[in-house]
């Protein structure tokens, strides 16, 4: 089949399906792993990739996909913004994010897993998809409310830990090369030292050269194309230095807008956030998406293998209880309770985003096996799909509860009186 027809129908399906999906409130990236999964059964993908180019071009265009997709996750982090959350929203972040990592870390040891696969398994476990965790709070009308406030704050904190996970993971990669061998850490380090002093000057230097060879009000077009040589710029560098594109494309975002907002070129800054989003979530994205589920086979998988369904559904409730127990442990640790803990805990359990992206990472580079690659794609669909139906539910029952007690409270006041 020819490859435009092919991606008209992974496009056409994956937007009905999201459609679908968000009627009940649920994101769409459960519409494009569902697509994948779809045109993984072996009568639709002999269909859909009878040409023998078309799986390349279609993996071509996920990579590229992938760039655009962490060049907004680093347009989207504001460095300095992060010094003004709550103790209470740090608390929870980093316990949220450390006890699954501890937890699958473990896991992975005890099933057998090397080292570095181990490391892999539990980072994967600690993220948060704050995309995911905004639209249901959105949803619920629950954005500047006092839970609201901490769920966000929490997920933008997860921000750091998901830069630090891309770090190790394109660490591990590092130290098996084309050839297997191990390169020395003195090797690894005079390659960030020097990456950092190019961050230096594409921050200070070819970034405003770039941007002020543009027009007073310059067009979507022009800022698309400037933003584009910057990102492809830095993926290009670090690829070279072998730090991996993904943390290029990240830093990219984050110098660009950096820059911007020092410039005051607030409105630049924000066209350039709405012209990537809009390519990256219109279209790059759920092809990304699609590839990823795609090549995770879970259907044969589930058919072939009698041990995947025992291990993924471990994956699941350890990524689960760690969220939860984490959210928990950080607010008691800042005099909150154990209620409105858990009830956080799941408003942070969403996967969907990074933790994807590092698995694809490890599995193409051989770090991780398929099994445990298709066990963090199924743990994502999972936890996505029942965190906002649980966290909902929660939500009735917490705002119930403090309506009644401010009503128990008034009532109170006025038979004092």
């Amino acid at each position: 089949m020819d490859f435009i027809i092919t991606l008209l129908i992974c496009l056409g399906i994956t937007h009905l399906i999201s459609w679908a999906f968000r009627k009940i409130g649920l994101p769409n990236i459960l519409g494009h792993m569902t697509t994948g999964l779809v045109i993984s059964i072996p009568f639709f993908s002999n269909i859909l990739f009878s040409e023998l180019n078309s799986k390349t071009l279609f993996s071509s265009l996920a990579n590229l996909g992938l760039i655009f997709l962490l060049f907004f996750i680093g347009l989207k982090i504001n460095v300095h913004k992060l010094i003004e959350f709550s103790r209470k929203s740090l608390s929870i972040a980093f316990m949220s994010a450390a006890v699954p990592f501890v937890f699958g870390m473990v896991f992975g040891r005890l099933i057998g897993l090397d080292n570095a696969s181990a490391l892999i398994l539990g980072a994967c476990l600690s993220v948060t998809a704050e995309a995911v965790s905004a639209a249901i709070l959105q949803e619920l009308r629950m954005l500047n409310t006092y839970i609201g406030t901490i769920v966000l704050e929490a997920g933008i904190i997860d921000d750091v830990f998901e830069i630090l996970i891309l770090a190790i993971v394109g660490s591990l990669i590092r130290k098996t090369t084309n050839t297997g061998s191990f390169i020395g850490v003195e090797n690894i380090l005079i390659d960030i030292v020097l990456f950092i002093a190019i961050i230096y000057l594409v921050r200070f230097i070819f970034i405003p050269l770039t941007f002020k060879m543009l027009d007073k009000k310059p067009t979507h077009h022009e800022l698309f194309t400037a933003s584009f040589i910057v990102v492809l710029l830095m993926a290009a560098i670090a690829n070279f230095l072998q730090l991996g594109v993904v943390i290029g494309a990240l830093i990219a975002g984050i110098i660009v807008k950096q820059t911007l907002l020092k410039e005051h070129k607030v409105e630049e800054e924000t066209e350039v956030v709405d012209i990537i989003e809009t390519i990256t979530f219109g279209f790059l994205e759920p092809v990304f998406f699609i590839w990823i589920a795609y090549t995770a086979d879970l259907l044969n998988l589930m058919r072939y293998n009698r041990w995947f369904l025992m291990i993924a559904g471990s994956i699941i409730v350890i990524a689960t209880a760690g969220k939860l127990l984490g959210a928990m442990i950080g607010n008691l640790f800042e005099g909150g309770t154990i209620k409105e803990g858990i009830f956080i805990g799941w408003g942070i359990n969403a996967r969907g985003a990074v933790e994807l992206i590092a698995v694809k990472l490890a599995y193409d580079n051989n770090l991780i096996t398929p099994l445990i690659f298709s066990s963090v794609i199924l743990m994502t669909f999972v936890t996505t799909i029942i965190s906002p139906i649980i966290f909902k539910y929660n939500a009735k029952i917490y705002y119930t509860h403090h309506k009644k007690q401010k009503i128990a409270a008034a009532t109170k006041d006025i038979s004092k009186i």
